[in-house]
């Protein structure tokens, strides 16, 4: 098997600590692996098995089911679920500027949910009080027995069997109200993206919202957090702690410079099942300054990755080069940040750059660089500033590429259709000329038809003579007479 992902769930209490993994076998298909990082948070991992046959009982008469979950070793293995998000559709009529299809689409996983069997009116229990705080709340919310949070848009995949949850780690057997599942999931799509217009256009209100029932919300979210988070530091304490100050790239690079701080990059080789921390080395950097990583590959190297750092950083790049035999080249890669004008922003804890699909000769690879350790929120500042450029690049881009294909579709079928039209214009001038040779044919027959009634209106006019004549009249007699009156 081979690891193509890896995400560490560990800025929270020992007991919900857990690691993210997807491996890929040598048919390509793909599996999502959950394991406890503590022995105290096995038992919040063993959990999902229970939580996917509930969430079928309780949300599939919506259309809602939970990607299938298997027991492994300590941890769980839930099937890799292959199609779109919700959110990625939304965000697709969002680009398009479409906010009525963003709106519709958020209405319909409303209207689902209100529409299940099991909704009730909402009752507070011990266990909700316990996780979610003492908030006052309003009348009228309603809840199922079992409550699914995780329906974020983004864990919500589209294909033919309905809509798949994809993670479902936060389950919980008591009544949470569906509103505040909901507005969970629209403040997640809306705020964390930044979609100002939508608050602009007072999204929140549209579905209900008002701002009463938002901070009553809002304060349980706050109870909810500090349940996962127990003793752990968040980064919501960091962001309470260290404001909303972003800083430009330049700005950055000064203050890592006035305080020179080593990180560390590791290097990992796939030589054909999938990246290990047996197959990998660690190496010092100076935070701030221009580092050049060697990578040296042998030819049993199937693939490497780069992880810059073991948090969040933003990636100044010089130059990323490759040798092989044939001389150097660029190689492609992947990551799982944000790309743009020559800089990297890495949001996420395991930072990654994918080196793949390498000319077969290809024995080294170096990256020069300026790796910068910043604020999560620094980075989430200086991310947002280029996102939407980012974004408006990669759309002009498919643009042009579906304006291609369109294009050579078009092309091709208007080809088909001048052939066809061709093949008919020939079919019709044989069919002319076969029509000319049977009216030449109809007039050909017709002339002799009237040729023979002309031979036999002639015919009938010489018998005629004849029977009228005074011989055959006389021999008449006679023939009678003889017995022979022909």
């Amino acid at each position: 098997m081979k690891t193509v992902f890896v995400k560490y769930s560990n800025e929270r209490s020992d007991s919900f600590s857990i690691k993210t993994i997807i491996e890929q076998d040598e048919s390509g298909k793909r599996y999502v692996k959950k394991l406890p990082l503590t022995d105290e948070a096995v038992s919040h991992v063993k959990s999902m098995l229970d939580y996917g046959r509930r969430i079928d009982e309780i949300y599939s008469e919506g259309g809602f089911f939970a990607a299938p979950v298997s027991a492994t070793d300590n941890g769980v293995t839930f099937e890799y679920i292959v199609g779109e998000s919700v959110e990625d559709e939304l965000e697709k009529e969002y680009g398009n500027g479409n906010f009525k299809a963003v709106i519709d689409g958020i209405a319909d996983i409303r209207d689902r949910l209100m529409g299940l069997s099991h909704i009730k009116p909402f009752e507070r229990t011990e266990g909700f009080d316990e996780i979610f705080g003492l908030t006052v709340l309003p009348d009228g919310l309603h809840a199922t027995e079992f409550s699914c949070m995780d329906l974020a848009l983004g864990n919500l995949i589209v294909n033919d069997k309905g809509i798949n949850i994809i993670d479902y780690e936060w389950c919980f057997n008591f009544p949470i109200p569906v509103e505040y599942i909901l507005y969970r999931a629209i403040k997640l799509f809306v705020v964390l993206n930044n979609k100002a217009d939508l608050i602009e256009k007072d999204i929140f209100a549209y579905f209900g919202f008002d701002k009463q029932l938002c901070s009553s919300f809002d304060a349980i979210e706050e109870h909810f957090q500090d349940f996962i988070k127990g003793t752990s530091l968040n980064y919501r304490e960091l962001y309470n702690k260290f404001g909303q100050n972003f800083y430009s790239v330049e700005n950055a690079i000064e203050l890592e410079k006035a305080e020179k701080v080593q990180g560390w990059y590791q290097v990992y080789f796939d030589y054909g099942e999938g990246f290990s921390e047996a197959d990998s080395y660690r190496r010092p950097y100076d935070i701030g300054v221009d580092t050049e990583i060697d990578i040296t590959l042998t030819s049993d190297v199937k693939a490497c990755r780069l992880d810059p750092c073991d948090n969040s950083c933003i990636m100044l790049v010089r130059s990323i080069s490759a040798w092989g035999d044939k001389g150097m080249y660029a190689p492609k890669y992947t990551l799982n940040g944000c790309e743009s004008h020559g800089s990297i922003y890495f949001t996420c804890d395991d930072p990654q750059i994918l080196f793949e699909n390498l000319e077969g000769d290809t024995k080294h690879i170096q990256i020069k660089v300026c790796i910068l350790e910043p604020d999560r929120l620094q980075i989430e500042g200086l991310a947002r500033a280029v996102f939407d450029s980012c974004e408006k690049d990669k759309i002009i881009e498919e643009l042009k590429r579906e304006n291609k294909a369109e294009t050579d579709r078009l092309t091709a079928h208007a080809e088909n259709l001048n052939e066809h039209i061709n093949m008919l214009s020939n079919e019709i001038t044989n069919l002319s000329r076969e029509i000319d040779g049977r009216n030449s044919e109809i007039i050909s027959l017709n002339n002799k038809i009237d040729e023979m009634e002309n031979t036999m209106t002639y015919q009938r006019e010489y018998i005629a003579n004849i029977e009228n004549s005074r011989l055959w009249k006389t021999s008449l007699a006679i023939r009678k007479l003889l017995g022979r009156n022909r």
